[in-house]
């Protein structure tokens, strides 16, 4: 059992200290926030010893690792600051703003022999597991363009004067909270990129870094990409490949959770999409049709497959 400290008891915090309840490999022993008599009942509910120091967290030999739900900009140096007191770290999303604070993390990790994991979560949903594995099969044949869209206004009444809110802690409008994540998608399924052309626009919101961000991508193998964030509209996931063979989209299911409102959900593949052993449940309501062909769905995914060409034109 690894014994942890979650630094950071906002609303994300408590989410992962939630998550690891009745897990036989971790455990969070301690908590740090700066506002402790706002989590003290969350902390006794959840037996955590807690304090404001994240020095006092690192200098307790009893605490193996620590989760890091801090604002980005702090996240160098509390990498840096675990890594030599020889703990492990999960560092949230977005890892680090900009490439050599994200080099100098890295390094520092590697020099102490101290793992380093970061909280891009999307890519292990049972959807982007199944299309990673379409697209190693061949099943697209060659990746032509992907595309992806993950925006909410789950936010959008966040304090003016909160972190979250900061021009320097967040970017591109909603790119560090929810872009981010079809980002990493996109690398993990179609792989390194090349080029990025991003707008940011201000819309809806007055945030100074604006509230609608696009991009253009182009893939170091030839594909190109287009990524789409809002911070000001009704709960968006969508995420697709397409290859010159098929093209394939997650389906989803939206499920209430109690972290949120009624009408949200916490994730595009909360509640009823989930893994069973080591394959994802296969979703049954109505596929959607293509001009082209039928679709098909396994693995909670549609399928949309070209006509096959005969040698006398096309079937």
């Amino acid at each position: 059992m690894l014994n942890a400290a979650i630094i950071g008891l906002g609303w994300w915090g408590k989410r992962l200290v939630g998550a690891v309840q009745g897990s036989r490999l971790i455990r969070f022993a301690r908590g740090v926030t700066l506002e402790p008599e706002a989590a003290r009942d969350f902390a006794a509910a959840n037996g955590l010893a807690i304090g404001t120091s994240f020095e006092d967290a690192l200098a307790d030999p009893a605490i193996q690792a620590v989760v890091l739900a801090t604002p980005h900009s702090r996240h160098r140096a509390q990498v840096e600051a675990a890594a030599a007191a020889g703990k492990h770290v999960y560092c949230e999303k977005p890892f680090a703003l900009t490439k050599a604070d994200a080099q100098a993390m890295l390094d520092a990790c590697a020099r102490a022999g101290v793992t380093i994991a970061v909280g891009h979560h999307f890519r292990l949903m049972p959807s982007m597991t199944a299309l990673r594995q379409e697209v190693a099969a061949g099943t697209f044949g060659t990746v032509m363009h992907v595309e992806g869209n993950y925006s909410h206004d789950w936010l959008a009444a966040q304090p003016a004067d909160g972190w979250r809110s900061a021009p320097e802690e967040t970017r591109a409008g909603g790119m560090t909270g929810m872009g981010i994540h079809v980002l990493d998608c996109f690398r993990d399924l179609i792989g390194p990129m090349r080029r990025v052309s991003a707008l940011s626009k201000r819309r809806a919101l007055s945030l100074a870094t604006g509230d609608t961000t696009a991009a253009l991508i182009e893939f170091a193998n030839g594909a190109t990409g287009t990524l789409a964030t809002a911070l000001k509209t009704p709960f968006v996931w969508r995420l697709a490949v397409y290859g010159e063979n098929a093209w394939a989209l997650p389906r989803r299911r939206r499920a209430r959770d109690p972290g949120f409102p009624r009408r949200q959900s916490p994730g595009p593949e909360s509640g009823g999409f989930r893994r069973r052993g080591a394959r994802a449940r296969r979703i049954s309501d109505r596929c959607r049709r293509h001009p082209a062909d039928g679709v098909g769905a396994r693995r909670g995914l549609s399928f949309g497959r070209g006509r096959r060409r005969l040698a006398g034109g096309v079937s």
